[in-house]
C-alpha cells in the first residue's frame, strides 16, 4: 500500500553506517479515463493530461477534478478519489452542442454532404454540432462546392451557394489577354457575323471588294500591335527594315517591314516553338506548303478576322474608315500619306499632318474601338489568306480562311504611303508576296477550347 523507497549511499570500509529512518509514502491510485466520443482533452486540477483514452496515476486520499473538453461538445467535470494501489475507471458521454444551419443552393436539386456523409437535398435546414465541419454541395455537370464551416449556437446561419456549371468554369479559366514568348500582348475576341467588302456605290471601291456574309464562330486572340523590329530580330538577328530617303525604318520600336509573307509565317511558327505550341504552318525547308487549321500555334490573322476587328464596332455597325464615314481623318487618326511626304509620294492628304515621313513607332496613335493599334495607317499587314476576288457564296461563310491555292497573299489596311480615298477605306484589299517597305504583320492564334 506504499510506494517503494530507494536511495544511494557512500559506505566507507571499517566505518559503521546507519540508514536513516524512512517514511514510506502511500502508493498512487491508477485511474482509467475514457470518453464517448474519444479523443477528448482531459485536464486534472487544471493541468492537461492528454487525450482519451488514457491512464493517469493520482495521489491517493485526495479529491481530483477531472474535466473533459472536445470541439462541438459540452465540457464535463467529474471528481475522483482513490485509495493507495486502487484502480478506478471514469467513463463520460459528452453531449454535443448543436446549432441550426440553413443551406440554400442553386440549382435547388443539388446534394448536400457533411464531412463526406450524404445528408439529402442541399436546400434544407440541418442541425450541426458547433464544431468545424466540411460542407460539400454536388450536382452532376457542375463544379462541386466545398467549404470548412463552424456553426455557432444561438445564431441564424445561412450557407448560400450557386454552383458553377462545368462549361462556365471552363470559360472563367479563359484569359482575356495572353502574352507571347516575345512579349507581345494579344486580346481575346468572341466574334460574330458581319458583312465584309463594300457596296458597288461606295466611292473608291475596287472590284475585289465584293460583299460577303461572314460568320466567325471560333474565338481568337489578336495582337494589340504590329510586330516590331526588336521582336522580329529575336527570330532573325540580321533582319533590317531599311531606310527611305535617308530616314531609318530600323529602330527597335518601329514595325518590321521588308518581310515577305513566308517570312512572317515562319516567325509565327518560331514563336509557337518557344512556347511548345503545335505549329500552324507546315514547312519544308524555308517554304510554307500548307497549314493545320486546328493547330493552336501562332499564325497570321485570317482576312475575315482582321476585317471584323478593324470594321465592326460592337453594335452591329460596319465602319468605312477607322474614324467613321467621312474624310478627312481627325487629328491623331493614324500615320497616313500627309503633307510631310508630298515631295516623295504622288497622292497625299494636304490637310493632314501626322508628323512622320514614313513608319512611326507602333502604337503611336489612338487605338480603334477594341483597343487595337494601327489597323489603318503606319504599315499595311499580311493576313493568312491567299489572295482572290472572292464573291458571295449564297450563304454565310463560316470562319473562312481564303482560297485553297494562289500565287499571292492578301494584304489589308492602309499604310504611311496611302493618302487616297480608295486605300484609306477599311475594305481596301491589296496583294503581294515579296517584301515591301510599307507592309508588316501582326500575330494571332485560336483560343484553346
Amino acid at each position: 500500500g506504499h510506494k517503494a523507497w530507494q536511495e544511494d549511499f557512500d559506505v566507507i570500509a571499517g566505518e559503521d553506517f546507519v540508514v536513516p529512518e524512512v517514511a514510506l509514502e502511500p502508493a498512487d491510485g491508477l485511474v482509467f479515463i475514457r470518453s464517448n466520443p474519444s479523443a477528448a482533452s482531459v485536464t486534472i486540477g487544471g493541468v492537461f493530461q492528454g487525450l482519451t483514452p488514457l491512464e493517469v496515476a493520482l495521489t491517493p486520499n485526495e479529491n481530483h477534478q477531472v474535466t473533459f473538453f472536445k470541439d462541438g461538445y459540452q465540457s464535463s467535470t467529474s471528481s475522483v478519489r482513490t485509495e493507495p494501489n486502487q484502480e478506478r475507471e471514469i467513463s463520460v458521454r459528452l453531449d454535443p452542442v448543436l446549432a441550426n444551419v440553413s443551406v440554400v443552393s442553386e440549382p435547388p436539386d443539388a446534394e448536400l454532404y457533411v464531412n463526406g456523409e450524404f445528408r439529402g437535398a442541399a436546400n434544407q435546414t440541418i442541425e450541426l454540432m458547433a464544431a468545424n465541419q466540411q460542407i460539400e454541395i454536388r450536382k452532376d455537370g457542375y463544379v462541386p462546392y466545398t467549404t470548412e464551416f463552424t456553426s455557432r449556437p444561438g445564431l441564424d446561419q445561412i450557407i448560400r451557394v450557386t454552383l458553377k456549371s462545368l462549361e462556365q468554369a471552363r470559360l472563367d479559366q479563359i484569359r482575356p489577354e495572353i502574352t507571347s514568348a516575345a512579349g507581345q500582348d494579344l486580346k481575346l475576341f468572341y466574334p460574330g457575323s458581319f458583312t465584309m467588302g463594300a457596296s458597288r456605290r461606295e466611292a473608291g471601291r475596287r472590284p475585289n471588294e465584293n460583299l460577303r456574309d461572314i460568320k466567325l464562330e471560333r474565338p481568337f486572340y489578336m495582337a494589340y500591335r504590329e510586330v516590331t523590329n526588336a521582336e522580329l530580330r529575336l527570330f532573325d538577328s540580321e533582319h533590317s527594315s531599311g531606310t527611305i530617303q535617308g530616314l531609318t525604318l530600323d529602330n527597335e520600336g518601329q514595325p518590321a517591314v521588308q518581310v515577305s509573307w513566308t517570312r512572317a509565317a515562319l516567325y509565327c511558327n518560331w514563336l509557337s516553338e518557344q512556347e511548345g505550341l503545335p505549329l500552324y504552318y507546315q514547312v519544308e525547308g524555308e517554304e510554307v506548303i500548307g497549314f493545320n487549321p486546328d493547330a493552336l500555334g501562332y499564325r497570321l490573322p485570317t482576312e475575315a478576322e482582321w476585317a471584323w476587328v478593324a470594321r465592326t464596332d460592337g453594335s452591329g455597325n460596319v465602319l468605312k474608315y477607322p474614324w467613321g464615314d467621312q474624310l478627312p481623318p481627325p487629328e491623331n487618326a493614324g500615320n497616313f500619306a500627309d503633307v510631310t511626304v508630298r515631295a516623295y509620294l504622288g497622292e497625299v492628304m494636304f490637310d493632314y499632318n501626322d508628323n512622320y515621313f514614313a513608319t512611326a513607332p507602333v502604337a503611336s496613335f489612338a487605338p480603334n474601338q477594341y483597343g487595337i493599334f494601327d489597323l489603318a495607317g503606319n504599315v499595311s499587314e499580311w493576313v493568312h489568306d491567299y489572295y482572290g476576288a472572292v464573291g458571295a457564296v449564297g450563304g454565310p461563310e463560316v470562319d473562312p480562311k481564303g482560297p485553297e491555292l494562289g500565287q499571292f497573299h492578301t494584304i489589308r489596311g492602309s499604310s504611311w504611303a496611302h493618302g487616297a480615298i480608295t486605300e484609306l477605306r477599311l475594305s481596301f484589299r491589296d496583294f503581294g508576296e515579296e517584301p515591301r517597305d510599307d507592309v508588316g504583320f501582326r500575330i494571332a492564334r485560336y483560343l484553346e477550347e
